[in-house]
């Protein structure tokens, strides 16, 4: 990992001029640990990622979903789906400020038929390290036949 202090001055300059309440390691551990509670199936966990007044709109376009409708959206996507979404990283947590945007692969049954798809999460942070909004960027292009999906224990 490249030290902000051999950076260019003018990539410096914008770097700093960027506030952040959340250290880039707590956003990094945000993101992996939404894939692995994803993974186990785990909607409370998922929900606990979330602000009180956080919200998602999964895929970006369709209707918003904060409070009570997260934890509902979140159990119901897993029961149709066999109880998880295996969720991995795909490459690097990209971070500024208090903004992380991670690429994901995401692998499920639906129907029993085994499916992949690839998205890409914008997670905004408040000062308690918790996710205001998720916005996941998926269409049907990005959704393909794959391998069966494997739960984390």
């Amino acid at each position: 990992m490249t030290e902000l202090t051999s950076l260019p001055t003018p990539l410096k300059m914008l770097f700093d001029s960027i506030s952040a309440k959340n250290s880039p390691e707590h956003i990094q551990w945000a993101l992996k640990e939404y894939g692995d509670l994803m993974s186990k199936g785990d909607a409370q966990g998922v929900v606990d990622l979330f602000a009180s007044d956080g919200v998602l709109i999964d895929p970006v376009g369709s209707e918003e979903r904060r409070g009570k409708d997260l934890f509902d959206f979140f159990q119901g996507s897993f029961e149709a789906m066999g109880g998880f979404i295996e969720m991995r990283l795909d490459g690097e947590v990209r971070i500024t400020g208090d903004y992380g945007a991670a690429a994901y692969i995401a692998r499920m049954t639906i129907d029993g038929q085994d499916l992949m798809v690839e998205t890409l999460d914008v997670m905004k942070f408040d000062e308690n390290g918790k996710f205001t909004s998720v916005h996941a960027y998926w269409g049907p292009s990005n959704v393909k036949t794959g391998r069966k999906a494997e739960k984390l224990s």
